[in-house]
C-alpha cells in the first residue's frame, strides 16, 4: 500500500493510491478501507498561482482496476470514514485502486493528518499505512493575498504541520513552503 497525490484534468482532490499484494499460499478478498483522520488544518488561501501546474500524474506499471471517493466531513478530528471494497487477489497477484478524497465546502485550504488501513482475509486481517498527509487544492476564488499580521499565524501552522513527519504529498511540500515564506 503507498500514498500518491495524484491530479488530472478532471480532478482537484487528493488520491489515496493502494497497492496491494498477495504474497500468501492462498486467495484473499481485500475488503474494507478504513481512513482514520488524526487531524485537520484549515488554512486561508495562500497561493499566488495556480497549483494545478505543480504536479503531474504518473500510474506507473500497475494500473488501477477500480476507483471509489469519500466526502471529508466538516468536523473536528479524530473520526473514522470506511470505504467498502471487493478485490479477490489469488496467491502472488497485485492490484491496484484509488480513493479520492472530497472535500465539503470548507472555503480554505486543507490539511490532512491520517492513516490508511487495508482490511482482508476472512480473518479481517489489517495493513496500516502509517500517517499520511496531503493537502487539497484551493479554487480560484479562494486566492487570497498574504497580509502582514497573518504570516506569523501561517508560519507556526506550517511548522506544527511538519512535526508531523509522515508521508508529505508534493503538493503539500510546496504549500508549506509558500506559507513559510510569506506568499512567495
Amino acid at each position: 500500500m503507498s500514498f500518491d497525490e495524484p491530479y488530472d484534468d478532471s480532478s482537484s482532490c487528493p488520491i489515496l493510491d493502494l497497492k496491494v499484494i498477495n504474497r500468501s499460499t492462498s486467495t484473499i478478498i481485500v475488503k474494507r478501507v478504513d481512513i482514520h483522520v488524526q487531524a485537520v488544518w484549515k488554512v486561508p488561501g495562500c497561493y499566488k498561482r495556480d497549483i494545478r501546474d505543480i504536479e503531474e500524474v504518473t500510474d506507473g506499471i500497475l494500473d488501477s482496476s477500480a476507483s471509489y471517493d469519500l466526502t471529508i466531513p466538516d468536523r473536528a478530528p479524530p473520526f473514522l470514514l470506511s470505504q467498502r471494497v471487493s478485490h479477490v487477489l489469488q496467491p502472488n497477484e497485485a492490484d491496484r485502486f484509488r480513493i479520492g478524497l472530497h472535500r465539503p465546502a470548507f472555503g480554505k485550504i486543507v490539511v490532512l493528518s491520517m492513516v490508511a488501513k487495508v482490511v482482508y482475509g476472512s480473518e479481517s486481517s489489517e495493513e496500516l499505512s502509517g500517517e499520511l498527509l496531503c493537502s487539497f487544492r484551493s479554487d480560484s476564488d479562494e486566492l487570497d493575498r498574504w497580509r502582514a499580521n497573518a504570516q506569523r499565524t501561517y508560519a507556526q501552522v506550517a511548522h506544527e504541520i511538519r512535526e508531523r513527519r509522515g508521508h508529505m504529498s508534493k503538493r503539500l511540500f510546496e504549500l508549506l513552503e509558500e506559507m513559510e515564506a510569506g506568499g512567495g
